[in-house]
């Protein structure tokens, strides 16, 4: 393994096998090809093997793959009607222009395929089994008939996208889709070309196709009602907004990096099996291609009849093929052989697919660029030429030329020459050969095998409620997900001032507490790690890991952190606390590159890393990036507001509370939208005016120029990675591109063994019904507290003298100290959680604390104070983890009923336990995930997993332009009807006056 040199600098601031008890699952295609069979099949045999009793219907008499443990129900009627539509879909559909047409047929068809379905007698046989029942229903696209089934069966339900998320899919689960950089995957458009009209185009797209669904939608539930006799179900959108998760056929090489939500799982890759050893060819492939320098692969498909083209368009081919003698070509062709067929051409109807591109002879793959077949020439470094013909395979092919994956030809406009000069650059071109081996080996660099990930998360499904994967934005309508209620109403007021400061983080111990795992598994596989730290007090020490204390940062943030008290929330000092960190934040980066000890170190002659690892407002580390020419990678302990825009995401302000406002999901209320959406722009702002006081200081320091040293933006953009500490269970379902990662619950290991207290604590439990731990983090002085409040405390703890209480401490111990109460300045909290004597955690809900609480299991009270502290505790409280408390509306009274409800009311436990359950049930364990993409990082360019967004304007991101734009022109027509209308009436006014004039004379 190759070792590098990696430099962390925080200067500023399911069970994985689980028993199977053979659940009943049902995989059913509506109007389907044989390619969603092959792409999903892989998990059905999985799931056969492991024990669950599956079906699967297929409208399809031509199977791919079959298992002994499948029980496949081939609806007789709507095979009929399969073989029908398929028989249309050759190359004529795009020759003759009638792709919209195809497009509207679909959802038209779709609507034919159900009532097929349901008259089918062997579904009618089927249904009237006795005790026919089904705990989980698997559906593709376009199956929506198949929700009678889920509701006749009370099923739990997985969507199964074979392709990218399709455009009307994105609002059924509460997605807004990034139309300003991501093209219609119904379309032709390339992402650079989606100038301002484009992206007005591309947001009706989705709109329109979105409307299209919901009048198929209605469509389709008369007929489920009508054929299982059902007097009421619910509406189809119930239905979406009920899926438990969907699984789409993408990945970041083959598709558009996406921000999606945790609810959304990628199984790209199944048929892509890393062990496969090809099989040898027939013999009389073998003897056709043996004297040749090598041979194309030719394949439109298993939908697309190729053969139906036009004898002139066949001739193109053929021309080309003829003028490349030393080739041989490989045609998929399931019609007659033309009798003109040149020598070096073979056609057959069909090929082994897999064992053809894996074969060393093959020079390209002429393709559609179905996804299935873009996937399987990824996976053997197949370069290709791409020639789209209907739904989505503009949209592939668009994307695998943009990433130098394949040649795309329009198949109107080919010519022998075209495709004779395409072919010879595949072959000729050495650069083609070695992009796609790049691509390859990324496409198949995967924390976890394709198949292993897709079949946990079916059975995570099985096991749990998944109501916490889901975004937030599901309930809402589609103009409030897009926020248009609340830019319509900036818009008409013009100018609200807000005024807004930055929150500039000091790296407390939690920090290096969250990602010191992760440090200490790099250290340990070789690599070479330096950490910069500015606090001498340290959390875990490794000897193969190099540490640095910059000596004048250390009385600085050791002076700021002690101010961190619970006054700062008494006194509403919460704002004046955050403008200080953010004036003081030049101070800091000044004072570690003035430190002594750094600068002897960036003295040594030949000092080089490969890796910077950030913390969060650690932007001063640009420096050492640039410095180092190194690559560099963010670890954030929540995903911060200032981060989105700088790294091409839009923030869901629509559904998600900003983490400094205070605000829970249920309290999102217009006005709190408003608020949220304006946050996040100001934080923009300020962070862009932090960077511009911190510039300066990196060029001076390090003795760079203005042209020298790019701008805190660029290198935001550069960001290879970034590790965020949260997870759907601690933090909201967020919806983040790929290059997002989170390294939530590297702390949490599953094999943890808890110590014996030390005696002091051991003996003063002893005697106890149990015990409450009480800490406020490593960075809150909870003993600088007024007196009054202490008491507070103090009479609520007397008041359960059964139980005890562990308070960290770090202050003199008061006299009056209650006799359950022992005082430490230090806890071995794991060890203290872990106990099972404990009843509960009284916290500030500080990220860290929460993810302990939630490994082990205990129940929570909460207490914030600052920072994303009443986010964190808003978030425990909304999924039934913990009550929460004001520490300006605190009482005794108050907090001797939270305790008791806490202690003697098994629901809060029982409610935690559930969560963590959920917490540490992982498709891999977070530290093997984190460790995985550090590495990745060092081993690949993470250019394509970041947001297309990343370049365009905030503005444009937001589509506030095309948004503006289509008010006017709304307002422009709605003012011409206006206008002519008033003409008309005055017109006519005119003439019945005239009229009545001419009467009475």
């Amino acid at each position: 393994m190759k070792i590098f040199n990696v430099c962390f600098c925080a200067i500023s601031f399911l069970s994985v096998v689980s028993s199977i008890s053979g659940n009943n699952i049902l995989f059913f295609h509506s109007i389907s090809t044989r390619s969603h069979r092959s792409t999903i099949w892989p998990l059905a045999e999985k799931l056969a093997d492991a024990g669950h009793n599956v079906t699967y219907i297929f409208p399809n008499e031509k199977r791919i793959g079959s298992h002994p443990k499948i029980e496949e129900l081939t609806p007789s009627k709507m095979v009929k009607l399969m073989s029908d539509f398929v028989s249309d879909f050759d190359i004529n559909i795009r020759l003759n222009d009638k792709l919209d047409e195809w497009n509207q047929e679909v959802f038209s068809r779709s609507l034919q395929f159900c009532e097929a379905f349901y008259d089918s007698p062997e579904i009618q046989k089927w249904l009237d089994r006795p005790g026919l029942n089904y705990d989980l229903v698997i559906l593709d696209i376009l199956s929506e008939c198949g929700y009678g089934l889920v509701y006749k069966f009370k099923a739990k339900h997985v969507q199964y996208l074979p392709a990218s998320v399709a455009p009307f899919t994105f609002d059924g689960i509460g997605i807004v889709p990034e139309t300003s950089s991501i093209p219609d995957v119904s379309g032709k458009l390339k992402p650079s070309e989606l100038s301002f009209m484009n992206r007005v185009r591309n947001t009706m797209m989705v709109l329109l196709w979105r409307y299209g669904y919901l009048d198929f939608a209605s469509n389709v539930l008369p007929v489920i009602k009508s054929k299982l006799n059902l007097t009421d179900i619910p509406s189809l959108t119930e239905f979406e907004r009920n899926t438990s998760l969907v699984m789409v056929n993408d990945h970041f090489i083959e598709d558009y990096p996406r921000s999606l939500p945790p609810m959304v799982v990628s199984l790209s890759g199944l048929l892509c099996n890393k062990s496969y050893k090809p099989n040898p060819l027939p013999e009389k492939i073998s003897t056709f291609i043996e004297d040749s320098e090598g041979f194309i692969y030719i394949s439109f498909g298993s939908a697309v009849a190729a053969s139906a083209m036009p004898d002139s368009l066949r001739g193109e081919f053929f021309g080309a093929f003829r003028s490349l003698p030393k080739l041989k070509f490989l045609w998929r062709w399931a019609g007659s052989i033309p009798d003109n067929t040149p020598a070096n051409v073979m056609f057959l109807p069909w090929f082994p697919q897999n064992d053809i591109l894996a074969h060393p002879k093959i020079k390209g793959f002429v393709t559609q660029a179905g996804r299935p077949s873009t996937q399987e020439a990824l996976c053997f470094a197949v370069p290709l030429i791409t020639i789209p013909i209907f739904a989505d395979q503009d949209y592939n092919a668009n994307r695998l030329e943009s990433i130098g994956a394949g040649i795309l030809l329009d198949i109107t406009n080919i010519t022998p020459t075209l495709l004779k000069d395409s072919i010879q650059e595949l072959i000729q071109n050495p650069q083609r050969k070695s992009r796609m081996i790049e691509l390859s080996k990324m496409f198949k660099d995967r924390p976890m095998d394709p198949l292993e990930n897709a079949f946990y998360w079916v059975e995570y499904v099985l096991h749990y409620d998944t109501s916490l994967l889901k975004p937030l934005g599901v309930d809402q309508t589609w103009y409030q997900r897009r926020l248009l209620d609340v830019y319509a109403f900036v818009l008409v007021v013009l100018v609200i001032v807000l005024t807004v400061l930055i929150s500039i983080t000091v790296a407390t111990l939690s920090h290096r507490t969250a990602i010191w795992p992760l440090v200490e598994k790099l250290a340990n596989a070789g690599h070479n790690i330096t950490y910069i730290f500015p606090v001498d007090k340290r959390i875990g020490s490794h000897p193969n890991i190099i540490e640095f204390a910059p000596s004048k940062m250390v009385p600085l943030i050791k002076d700021f952190v002690s101010d961190f008290d619970i006054n700062i929330k008494l006194n509403d000092k919460e704002m004046e606390w955050l403008s200080q960190a953010y004036s003081r934040s030049s101070e800091f980066c000044e004072a570690f590159y003035d430190s002594p000890e750094i600068q002897e170190w960036l003295a040594q002659p030949d000092l080089h890393y490969d890796l910077v690892m950030l913390d969060s407002l650690a932007e001063c580390g640009y420096g050492l990036v640039h410095k180092f020419n190194a690559k560099h990678i963010l670890f954030v302990p929540m995903v911060v507001p200032f981060l989105f825009d700088g790294l091409g995401v839009v923030a869901e302000t629509s559904s998600l509370p900003e983490i400094a406002h205070h605000a829970k999901p249920t309290e999102m209320t217009f006005m709190s939208r408003v608020i949220t959406t304006l946050m996040i722009i100001f934080w923009r702002y300020n962070f862009l005016d932090f960077a511009k006081a911190i510039e300066p200081i990196i060029k001076e320091k390090l003795n760079l120029t203005d042209e020298q040293f790019p701008s805190i933006t660029e290198f935001e953009k550069n960001t290879s990675l970034v590790l965020v500490n949260n997870y759907f269970v601690e933090d909201y379902p967020i919806s983040l591109p790929p290059m997002f990662v989170s390294f939530s619950g590297i702390g949490c290991k599953k094999d943890f063994t808890p110590e014996p207290l030390p005696e002091k604590i051991s003996n003063f439990l002893k005697d106890a019904e149990g015990f409450v731990y009480v800490s406020f983090g490593s960075a809150v002085v909870a003993s600088a507290m007024p007196i009054s409040l202490r008491e507070e405390f103090f009479g609520a703890f007397r008041s359960l003298p059964k139980i005890k209480f562990l308070w960290r401490w770090t202050g003199s111990v008061p006299d009056n100290t209650p006799a359950n109460v022992l005082l430490l300045p230090w806890f071995p909290q794991n060890d203290i959680l872990a106990h099972p004597k404990i009843k509960g955690f009284v916290t500030q809900a500080g990220r860290p604390s929460t993810q302990e609480a939630l490994c082990f299991a205990v129940p929570l009270i909460t207490i914030p104070f600052f920072a994303d502290q009443d986010y964190n505790a808003d978030r425990m409280e909304y999924v039934g983890g913990a009550m929460r408390l004001d520490i300006k509306n605190f009482s005794s009274t108050l907090l001797q009923q939270s305790l008791h409800e806490l202690v003697y009311n098994p629901k809060l436990k029982n409610r935690m336990v559930e969560l963590s359950s959920m917490f540490k049930d992982r498709p891999i364990d977070p530290l093997e995930n984190a460790f995985y993409w550090t590495e990745y990082v060092l081993r690949h360019d993470t250019s394509l997993l970041k947001p297309l967004g990343i370049h365009q304007t905030w503005y444009q991101r937001r589509l506030l332009d095309v948004y503006l734009f289509l008010l006017v022109a709304v307002c422009a027509a709605v003012g011409t009807v206006v206008f002519l209308t008033l003409l008309t009436l005055k017109f006519v006014i005119r003439v019945v006056s005239s009229s009545q004039k001419i009467k009475s004379e």
